[in-house]
This record gives structure tokens, C-alpha cells and sequence, in this order.
């Protein structure tokens, strides 16, 4: 994040989404999910680095998101961490 609390990504997937003629398919918003409401349903959620969540609240979350599902919806769940080690284990992984 910059300073002034903007995403130094910030337009970077709408500009890709643009180029790819996707804009009427495509939808990115960023935020806290945890305060976020769903204005209307996906097929397909992705989640980057959930573990950013405490463990105790993952369970919460992946729910929370699940609402904002279609009927027979995807999560996609990634992360950049990569085999096994004291990092994926520090981090409940």
C-alpha cells in the first residue's frame, strides 16, 4: 500500500480484464471480505493468501464467502507459499 493507503496494484486487473474484452464478464473488487456484502452472486470467488486469517476465523470467512456464491459456485483458494517448511507450518497451512 502507498502512503495514502491505495493499492499499488490498484487498476492494473481492470486494465488487463479491459484488454482481454472481459469487462462484461469479469468483476474485481478489493477490501476487507469480512465487511463486504454481496450486491449479487458469483460463480467463481478466488481468495489470495487466506492466511492472513487467524485460524480460528478461516472457518468464518470461507463461510462468509460461500454466501456470496451461486448455487454450485467455485472458491478458488491460492497462495504463494510453496512446499513444506517451518513457514507453512508457523502459518497452519
Amino acid at each position: 500500500m502507498s502512503p495514502e493507503g491505495k493499492l499499488f496494484s490498484e487498476g492494473v486487473e481492470d486494465r488487463r480484464i479491459f484488454s482481454w474484452g472481459l469487462e462484461s464478464r469479469v468483476k474485481v473488487e478489493t477490501g476487507d471480505i469480512r465487511e463486504m456484502t454481496p450486491d449479487e452472486l458469483f460463480d467463481i470467488n478466488t481468495l489470495y493468501n487466506n492466511y492472513y486469517f487467524h485460524v480460528d476465523d478461516r472457518v468464518t470467512v470461507l463461510n462468509h464467502i460461500g454466501s456470496f456464491l451461486t448455487p454450485g459456485g467455485f472458491l478458488l483458494l491460492t497462495t504463494c507459499c510453496q512446499g513444506g517448511g517451518l513457514g507453512t507450518e508457523a502459518l497452519n497451512l
